[in-house]
């Protein structure tokens, strides 16, 4: 399901713009859910969002703002049978406004389905949910009635705690507050919790390398186990071999042999022949490069989980936490000079 969740960041208004334009990967549908803008400091307070893809898009039942600024659903009709709702949230940082938070969510009419609730909740739960910091959880007696509540109405549990779901990364927290050592504190603000049918199904999840040069927040994923209902998808023909100089010789080579090898059939054959050749080669080449593309997009980001690793070992470390800084920054760089690439491609 190609779906992404965004909380609040604290972007310049250019800044805001220029990332924007870096997350229209779905090509789909964006749902906001508007963040306040202060013209003093340049920045942005609060806001949620959804990004769909556009195959996800035409499948949305319902949506709408529980909380303007810190909460917001959508459903999507997965099967005929099967209706999954998501609440994305970016929760206050005090016990008194996240337990009213919670109670508005319980009280809101959301439609029949089975739930997903994940965003910054800005709390933990248990102190092994951090590094540093006071001996407390810091939730007052009438947050944890009303989150209590909340997961009960909605029979959510923490999937990141789940076994039905398999950690991919050995990462703990998703965020901290990036002082100097012993001043450190790391955190696992942000979570996903399901329903017991979707649980049920089980999956992966993970807490991704962070991106400091977007958030101080590390990306949290959570990917279903996939159900063998559709046959395999079918690759479209890579329309690049036709424009490449390279690839132009080899390509009118094989279809010369193709409609070639039996020369006694008919040319209605013998063309089928060849367009099955150029399908296989076509289909062969997208998947050496989709390949290539995933171990480059692993390998620009080796060195900041590496120094990520190194960091959470020894939260006081300050020289990884150097060595972090400077990997995301390469990270940052490398990335910023591809858009680039691609944006004078584009316009020319």
């Amino acid at each position: 399901m190609a779906r992404a969740g965004f909380d609040e960041h604290k972007l310049s208004l250019e800044e805001g713009k220029k990332y924007t334009k870096q997350v229209e990967f779905p090509r789909g549908l964006a749902l906001w859910n508007e963040a306040s803008y202060c013209a003093a400091t340049d920045s942005f307070k609060g806001g949620t969002s959804f990004l769909l893809s556009a195959r996800i898009a035409n499948l949305i039942c319902e949506h709408g703002v529980i909380v303007r600024g810190r909460a917001q659903y959508v459903t999507i009709q997965v099967s005929p049978h099967v209706k999954v709702g998501i609440i994305n949230v970016y929760a206050f940082n005090y016990t008194g406004s996240r337990k009213r938070l919670w109670n508005k969510i319980s009280q809101y009419p959301l439609p029949a389905a089975n739930w997903i609730l994940g965003g910054d909740f800005n709390m933990i739960e248990q102190l092994s949910d951090e590094q540093g910091g006071q001996d407390t959880t810091g939730r007052g007696r009438r947050e944890l009635i009303a989150w209590n509540g909340l997961l009960v109405q909605l029979g959510l549990q923490d999937c990141f705690k789940a076994d039905e779901f398999r950690k991919v990364t050995p990462k703990l927290f998703s965020w901290d507050i990036r002082r100097a050592a012993p001043g450190m504190i790391c955190s696992k603000l942000d979570r996903f919790y399901l329903n017991q049918t979707l649980t049920q199904i089980g999956g992966q999840t993970a807490i991704w390398p962070t991106l400091s040069h977007v958030s101080d927040h590390a990306p949290i994923f959570v990917k279903k186990q996939p159900r063998p209902t559709k046959p395999p998808h079918q690759l479209a023909f890579n329309r690049h071999l036709l424009s490449s100089e390279e690839e132009k010789t080899p390509l009118l080579e094989l279809w010369n042999r193709a409609i070639s090898v039996n020369p006694d059939n008919s040319w209605n054959t013998r063309f089928v022949t060849g367009l099955k050749a150029i399908k296989e080669y076509s289909d062969q080449k997208t998947r050496s490069h989709r390949i290539q593309r995933r171990e480059a997009f692993t390998a620009k980001l080796a060195p900041v989980f590496t120094a990520e690793m190194e960091l959470q070992r020894d939260w006081n470390d300050q020289q990884a936490r150097e060595t972090l800084n400077k990997a995301q920054m390469d990270l940052h760089q490398q990335r910023q000079k591809r858009l680039e690439r691609l944006q004078e491609t584009r316009t020319r």
